[in-house]
């Protein structure tokens, strides 16, 4: 259940940037009547397909002229991280598309919370199975979460509190290796997580919550109505501000 509806997901982000496959489908339904249960099953190939492509992609498997350039900071623009900053990136890979698909407000598809550990910048984060080879909640340098991205950008909270950030901290750092990715995008399973909702029970954990209770409604095809939520929904939390950005230009 899980499986298929990240591959709806993927499926409708496809859709979305490929509207010729659209009209095709539409019209190989009109010319040829195809049976519900066979239609199903066509969606169904075609999800996996997909999903296939994806993985094969996240594994450098197929070749990419245009692939985007990675930001490089100098030790001046990482000196503006501190810990406790979220972390968002933009990428343009299928899996990223999903995220547009469904948030239209936000220019990043992804996120993650700085640790700062001695001269080091890293990011806890979490990805779907298939990016990068593993599910679990991890934690990156900074060098690793900026390949292949080609915008970012540090938000703070406005009252920088470092006993806060040092709890959000800790909590994200408990999920690492321990929670998976969470394909159901269930805001009351803490044994699964995505992104945003890694970040944000980090910071509840610590005595604020991001969002203020108001969360977005996630409406799929085949997938039941669901409390989500998405990248634009944390950028434009009044707790936070924006620091500072940085492109792959």
């Amino acid at each position: 259940m899980k499986f298929k509806n990240f591959a709806i997901i993927n499926l409708l982000s496809y859709l979305r940037t490929n509207l010729c496959y659209s009209f095709a489908f539409c019209w190989f339904n009109f010319r040829y009547k195809v049976h519900f249960k066979r239609w199903r099953n066509l969606c169904y190939t075609i999800c996996f397909f997909i999903l296939f492509l994806s993985f094969g992609e996240s594994r450098g498997l197929y070749s990419k002229p245009f692939r985007e350039p990675s930001i490089r900071l100098n030790p001046v623009q990482e000196d503006k991280i501190k810990n406790g900053d979220l972390i968002f990136r933009r990428a343009n890979g299928i899996g990223s598309n999903m995220v547009y698909t469904v948030d239209q407000q936000s220019v990043f598809s992804h996120v993650g919370l700085v640790f700062k550990e001695g001269m080091q910048t890293k990011v806890i984060h979490i990805l779907p199975s298939g990016v990068g080879g593993d599910t679990f909640v991890r934690m990156d340098s900074l060098e690793s979460f900026l390949q292949t991205i080609s915008l970012a950008a540090i938000y703070r909270l406005r009252q920088s509190n470092p006993d806060i950030a040092n709890r959000a901290i800790l909590k994200a750092k408990s999920f690492i290796g321990k929670a998976r990715f969470d394909l159901e995008f269930d805001l009351s399973n803490s044994d699964e997580l995505y992104c945003t909702e890694l970040v944000w029970q980090a910071y509840k954990s610590a005595g604020i919550d991001l969002v203020d209770g108001s969360f977005d409604q996630l409406s799929l095809p085949f997938m039941k109505s669901t409390q989500f939520i998405l990248p634009s929904r944390l950028a434009q939390s009044h707790w936070l501000y924006e620091v500072v950005r940085f492109s792959s230009q």
